[in-house]
Formats: structure tokens, sequence, C-alpha cells
């Protein structure tokens, strides 16, 4: 009876009433729901709930447009855009949003999202204008989000002063993180960093910490930073792996300041907090790659691949950074076989362990092996130049092989300050590049043949053979005519 009694209730009801109960109702139950999800961290399941309220409330817009639900149906969906990061849908969606909302809490809503949008897309004047009005909400919350985006996007025109002024004002957890950077901004270091300092005692957030402290390395004081990060990483409630990411980030700012020992001393305290972590991998691919660049022998060298070609097998981002580093060495492994002009591929071989590797000592000790394994080459004068711009510990004695075997080259001219012959020079240099562009007698290694698995890269088919062998073309040999 009570069934039967329902069917003619529904079919009694209006069409905004329907429309609210079969659009609204969803729209705004999945939005409460994608909240939450967002609440707890669930950034994927909070975006398919989200685009679930966007397309129901869409639905109410397009089938009732003239319904009395129509502004709630564009608030939400606007909301839904902006979370979904479709800035140019959300500030058309919100733009009608207020123009058809009363005046009131709902509109002010809807101006804060508009602003968001408008600031996400660099549309700072007219961020601005919907902030303005959104800061007036005699919503708490929404009063401080507003304030929070206001700061913002003083920021982002530069205006730091306005910007730490809203900041200061608004009671949005996230604002006191942004008031150090726009402090920073200012160059106001000490201020900078009592308000950091003034953050520790809060409950922990890494993301925003985490954009704090580099914001902080970028501005000069990472010595600070450093400080707060031994002050974060003995707390309880900063889990391993968030203290793993910590020690990380120190650590390549530490190296970004030119503090190797530092960051070396981090890395290696992120490889311990967590060792099976993915932050503790990219520590280990870190401290390889800072001991290849004080690797001064073959052994140190091989030392260091090895543990690159072990976190290259376990893929991810830290098997692709190795991987990297270890088709580099690869690289150099294939340059120093070279068959033919082996003088110019081994210059361009320590030209890879410096510029690429960042191995300068081993680059500038091979740049002065040059003296000893091509001794009537035209480029040996170029390398021992190279190996003592590189630093060489053995310069002087350089400098005099340079003088006594090679007294005309244009390198040496160049050392002794005695002036330099332009077109001389341009001959080698033209020579040179003629010559390592050719790319010939070459031997290929593993990371160059799809057909050689390399670690963390499936095996791929072989390519099809051509139907006729290529044509053997003949091998360039261009050097230069002039004696060294």
């Amino acid at each position: 009876m009570r069934w039967g009694l329902a069917v003619p209730l529904c079919l009694g009801a209006t069409i905004s009433g329907c429309a609210y109960y079969n659009g609204m109702y969803n729209a705004n139950r999945y939005a409460k729901q994608a909240e939450r999800s967002e609440r707890l961290g669930r950034s994927g399941e909070a975006a398919d709930r989200w685009r679930l309220a966007e397309l129901h409330a869409e639905s109410v817009t397009v089938r009732h447009p003239h319904s009395r639900w129509a502004p709630d149906a564009m608030l939400v969906r606007g909301r839904a855009l902006v979370h979904l990061e479709s800035w140019n849908a959300a500030i058309v969606v919100l733009e009608d949003a207020v123009r058809v909302t009363p005046p009131g809490e709902q509109r002010l809503e809807a101006q804060l999202n508009l602003g968001r949008a408008n600031l996400a897309i660099r549309r700072y004047p007219e961020a601005l204008r919907a902030l303005d009005s959104a800061a007036q909400s005699g919503v708490a919350v929404r009063r401080a989000q507003a304030l929070l985006d206001r700061g913002r996007t003083w920021m982002a025109m530069g205006r730091s002063a306005e910007a730490l002024e809203d900041f200061r004002v608004s009671e949005a957890l996230e604002a006191r993180y942004e008031q150090v950077a726009a402090a920073l901004a200012v160059s106001d270091t000490v201020v900078a960093v009592d308000f950091a300092d003034s953050l520790v005692a809060l409950p922990f957030n890494e993301g925003l910490w985490l954009r704090l402290l580099d914001g902080m390395g970028r501005a000069g004081v990472a010595g600070k930073a450093g400080a707060i990060v031994d002050r974060l990483v003995v707390r309880r409630d900063v889990a391993a792996g968030a203290r793993a990411r910590l020690l990380l980030a120190d650590g390549d700012r530490h190296a970004l300041v030119g503090d190797p020992s530092a960051a070396a001393a981090r890395y290696r305290d992120a490889a311990r907090a967590v060792p099976d972590s993915e932050a503790a991998r990219i520590a280990t691919v870190r401290l390889a790659r800072m001991d290849l660049r004080v690797a001064v022998d073959s052994a140190s060298v091989e030392q260091a691949r090895s543990r690159l070609e072990q976190i290259a097998l376990l893929g991810g981002t830290p098997g692709q950074e190795a991987l990297d580093a270890v088709r580099l060495l690869r690289r150099s492994d294939s340059l120093a076989a070279a068959i033919t002009a082996p003088d110019a591929f081994w210059f361009l071989r320590a030209e890879l362990l410096r510029d690429s590797l960042g191995a300068g000592d081993l680059a500038s000790a091979s740049f002065a092996e040059m003296a000893e394994r091509f001794p009537d080459s035209p480029w040996t004068p170029k390398g021992l130049f190279a190996a003592i711009v590189g630093g060489h510990p053995a310069a002087d004695s350089l400098r005099g092989v340079l003088r006594d075997r090679y007294p005309e080259s244009p390198y040496t001219r160049i050392v002794s300050g005695s002036g330099d012959d332009p077109q001389r020079f341009a001959v080698l240099e033209d020579s040179l590049r003629l010559v390592l562009a050719s790319g010939t007698g070459i031997r290929r290694s593993a990371s160059d043949d799809p057909r050689v698995p390399v670690p963390g890269r499936p095996r791929e088919n072989p390519p099809a053979r051509p139907a006729q062998p290529s044509p053997v073309r003949p091998v360039p040999t261009t050097r230069p005519t002039i004696e060294p």
C-alpha cells in the first residue's frame, strides 16, 4: 500500500523536485565523498568522485537550466572542475554561477573558486577581483581560504609585502607556511626562519614542509633548513618514509649549494631510514653519482657502476635515474674502444665524463693521459689544455709538456699567453668536429642495441633485416694537415 501511494507522489512532483532528487542529490553526495577522500589522502579516489559529481551537476544544468536548483548545480560543477584542474571550463561555469546566484554566501563560494581557477591560469587581475569579494565572507573557513589564495596571487604578481599581510591575517594552516616564502621574497630571512621555527610544533604536513624547506634552500639559508630537518626527523609523528624523503631533499639542497660532504651524510641517513624505500634507492643513486664525481681510477668507477646497475634492475624512478648513469658509463666504454680516430673519441669520452657524469677528476686524468696514449695526435695539446683548466694536480708539469713537445700548437700558445693563431685554431677545431660527427669506428654497447636487454628495459624484437645490404661507405678520416 505504501509503495502504491509513492507512485502518484513521484508522478505529481514538480520538474524541479525531480531534478533535485535525480541530479543534485547525487552531485552533492559525490562531492562530499570526494572531499572525504581528499582528507584521507586518496587523490585518485577523490578525482573519480569529483568526475561523478561534475557529471550529475552538469545533467541538472543541461536538462533544467531554469530550475531553482540550477545555481546549486553550477556551483557544484564549478567546484568539481577546479578540483580536477580543468581551469578554463571551471571559469566558464563559475562566471555563470556568480551571475545567476543571488547575493550571499553561495555567491561568495562561487567567487572563491573562480578566483582559484583564474590564479591557476595566471589571470591575476581577474583572480584578485573574485578573491576580494570572497574575502568578505562571514564563514571563517571560506574567508581564510580566500585570503590564502589572494596572498598567493600577490606572490605570483611579485608583490610580496601584500602577500605577507594576507598570509598573516588568514587563519588557514597553509598560510602560516606561506608566510615563510613571503618573508624570504622580501629578503627578511630572520623573520622567515622565525616563522619556520614556530611551525615545528604544529602537526606534521610533509608536502607543506618540503615546499617550505626547498624555498629556504633557494633563498640561501640551506643551513637553517637543515637544522629544522634535524628537529623534524626525531618527531614521533613523522613516519619513517617521510623521514627518508626529508633527508633526501636536504641532501639535494646541500649538493646544490656546493657542500658535498653534508649532502653525502644526508643521503646515507636517507638510505638507512627505510632501506627498501624509493627514497633510499634514490639516495643510493645520488651517492654513487657523487662517488663518480671524485673517482680517479677505474676501480672506483666500477664500484659505482655496480651499485647503479643493481638499482637499475629494480625499475621505478630510482631505476631510471640509475639507468641514465649506467648508459653514460657504457657510452664512455664505447668511446674508449673506438677503432677509427681513437684519439678524437678518447677526447670526447673525457668530455662526457666531465660534462655528463660530473666526474671532473677522472675527466682531467683522461685528458692528461692523451700525452702518453696519443703523443702525435693534433688534439693532444687540446686535451692537456682541458686537463689544466680542469684543475689537474700536475698542471705545472702539463704546461711543461705543452711547452716542450707542442710549442707551435695553438693550444700551447693560449696556455702560455702568447696569443693564438685563429686560422690554425679553426682548422683543428673543425677537423675534430668532422671526425666526431662521423661517429664511425665506435663499437655499439648494450645500451645502444635494442636487441640486447638492459636493466630496467624489456627486450625488444630485433629490427627486420633489409632486403638488400646497405652499401659500405668510406670512413671519413679527415685530419688537419698542420703539424701539432
